[in-house]
């Protein structure tokens, strides 16, 4: 990032030259030019594109703040011009995850990913990209990422506090054949395509799951606590299994013992324990293991009648607005919304390598290849 930094200006000198935010993450100035977001380790969260916004200061002292669910704008500390990040020839373009560099395996987690939208990233988010960047593929990854079967084993081969690309290479991933057949993609996109930054990516996944068309597009955000707890359960449930784990193996990931330096016993730990991700999650796994994956994976799984009243709605007043045609109509203008300020786009195979490069600089390689099971830049 520091060998970089002539191509990015802190936002206040972006505001003094006229450019102010739309609704999608870009800033936009009185002829249409363009600055987009630099992406940086703490706007970042699990299914999260945007977690914090920044708010004054430089480097360490820098003040942040969080933004909740329900409200999700991107507000960064630096931004770039669109003629800057299209000249980059080792940007990754269009669907692709960002993770946070910096972790640890005595953290409460060690993996933070999101699916992001075409914007830069600092040199603390990496990204990651299959070869076949459709919407699907990357939901799909990021489920597998940020699941907590995924992070153990993470945190079996993480010894520093960086997550360079060849840490990450040496960890399992769920073969794609298995996790893009499964609700894994649409569960994920509910959790993270929450701003209307990503109306066109759900237009894109009615191609795939058309009777989403069915469903009122606002409810489909996962925007409270219980209903982001309730589809990361089911997720984490889901993962266990692609992962061949039995109950006592998942229990064992999960327990609760705060001697262990490696342990989940930090997730909502301000929590009761009965509300707790790792419990629930392990009470999700128990019931796709009495009734089958493809049944579990049906039937919607819900929260005991006893969790659900601690928990509150799972959806907001906001949600419940308007009727179905309305809200995919809403999702329609914002797409049309975009296009009237036009961001170049890449068309899948038409952009030599993507920006894709093997670690040691070569074209043959990706940065990531396990097996053949995804290829990844």
């Amino acid at each position: 990032m520091t060998s970089d930094s002539d191509l990015f200006s802190p936002l206040p000198k972006w505001e003094d030259k006229g450019y102010r935010p739309d609704d999608y993450g870009r800033w936009v100035d009185s002829n249409d030019n363009i600055a987009l977001p630099l992406y940086e380790g703490r706007m970042i969260g699990p299914f999260d594109p945007s977690e914090k916004g920044w708010v004054s200061g430089k480097g360490r002292g820098a003040m942040w703040r969080e933004f909740p669910f329900e409200n999700k704008v991107f507000w960064p500390q630096y931004l770039m011009s669109i003629e800057t990040y299209m000249e980059q020839g080792r940007v990754l373009r269009g669907n692709k995850i960002g993770f946070i560099d910096i972790g640890s395996a005595t953290n409460t987690r060690s993996m933070y990913a999101s699916l992001i939208v075409d914007m830069p990233c600092g040199n603390v988010v990496p990204v990651l990209q299959p070869e076949i960047h459709d919407v699907i593929s990357v939901l799909s990854l990021a489920a597998c990422l940020n699941s907590l079967t995924y992070d153990y084993a993470l945190r079996c081969r993480l010894g520093g506090l960086h997550l360079n690309y060849f840490v990450v290479a040496e960890t399992p991933l769920i073969p794609p054949s298995y996790i893009r057949q499964s609700p894994c993609a649409q569960l994920t996109a509910r959790l993270n395509f929450i701003m209307p930054r990503f109306a066109s990516q759900w237009l894109e996944l009615l191609d795939t799951y058309p009777d989403l068309i069915e469903l009122h597009w606002r409810r489909l955000w996962a925007i409270t606590t219980h209903e982001r707890l309730r589809l990361r359960c089911i997720l984490d449930a889901i993962t266990a299994e692609f992962y061949k784990l039995s109950y006592d193996d998942f229990a064992w990931i999960l327990r609760d013992v705060p001697t262990n330096p490696k342990g989940f016993w930090r997730v909502d730990k301000d929590r009761p324990k009965e509300l707790r991700q790792t419990t629930l999650a392990l009470a999700a796994f128990k019931r796709l293991k009495e009734v089958g994956l493809e049944a579990f994976s049906q039937e919607d799984w819900q929260f005991p009648a006893e969790i659900e009243a601690q928990l509150g709605p799972r959806f907001t007043a906001w949600q419940e607005q308007g009727t179905v045609a309305e809200s995919w109509a809403e999702c329609e203008e914002h797409v049309q919304r975009m296009k009237e300020i036009p961001m170049p786009l890449p068309k899948y195979g038409t952009q030599k390598n993507n920006g894709k490069q093997s670690i040691n600089g070569s074209e043959k390689a990706t940065e990531i290849e396990q097996a053949d099971l995804w290829s990844l830049g």
